[in-house]
């Protein structure tokens, strides 16, 4: 093709410059000139724009219409009114742009990118980083569901619009920027495991100091009916009213760090 390309480029060379020759001569009118230029132009260039941009790259209306058809995810996140962004999982979720166009997505496609967001995506978004996920008002992940076909998870999370800050932490670089949201991740997860092994712990010590009690009252119950044990089963009783709120409490509070 370069072969061909090439003497293509000299025949037109050729015939413009017999044409400028011509012109000069005083043998052509300008507007026949500039004419006959225009045709040379034209057929020099049509059929190299065809490469480009040729019958593939144009759509009927009824496959870009089905295209950009409303799916049955899109119609469930629409039903919320507030703002927010979702992150679509089930396809290239940075470099395609279908999702933008019904939903204001944290992802999309742009051959300039935007290099601060790219680090982002790279460092933190890519990998799962889901506080950075929060910032960004990440309020739905659409994801592929067991049938195959994409299903909405919500993310209670998501941080909304604008927030208040606890600290403002200073840093020099922006990698020392994109790290610290990396360590934020890492002391939240530590936080995180200490709260969950506290709940563990209170829930083993609660139910061996129930399981004690009940044991202590079964006992008792088939004892004789004097004062002094009715006032034990009493107390046991109301012990293990107390351990049984106590067990409920710890397990709440595990089954809200469960992994």
């Amino acid at each position: 093709m370069l072969r061909t390309d090439a003497f293509r480029s000299f025949v037109f060379i050729a015939l413009s410059a017999g044409v400028l020759y011509v012109y000069s001569l005083g043998k052509m009118r300008l507007p026949a000139f500039i004419g006959v230029l225009g045709v040379l132009v034209l057929a020099d260039m049509w059929p190299v724009d065809k490469r480009y941009f040729g019958a593939d790259n144009w759509v009927s209306q009824k496959d870009n219409d089905a295209y950009f058809a409303m799916q049955p995810y899109e119609k469930q996140i629409l039903q919320d009114k507030s703002y927010y962004r979702v992150m679509n999982l089930t396809t290239n979720t940075f470099n395609e742009s279908r999702t933008s166009y019904y939903l204001n997505s944290i992802g999309g496609y742009h051959a300039a990118k935007l290099r601060r967001y790219q680090d982002i995506i790279d460092a933190h978004l890519t990998k799962g980083n889901m506080n950075v996920a929060n910032m960004l008002n990440a309020k739905y992940f659409i994801v592929e569901g067991d049938n195959g076909s994409p299903e909405v998870m919500v993310n209670p999370d998501a941080m909304g619009n604008a927030w208040f800050v606890d600290e403002v932490r200073c840093v020099d670089t922006p990698r020392e920027e994109s790290d610290a949201l990396k360590a934020q991740v890492e002391e939240l997860t530590a936080e995180i495991e200490k709260v969950r092994n506290g709940a563990r712990s209170e829930l083993e010590k609660v139910m061996a100091e129930r399981d004690a009690a009940l044991d202590e009252l079964k006992a008792l119950e088939g004892q004789d009916d004097s004062g002094d044990a009715q006032a034990r089963i009493e107390e046991l009783t109301a012990q293990i009213n107390d351990l049984t709120a106590r067990l409920n409490k710890a397990n709440a509070e595990l089954k809200k760090y469960k992994k």
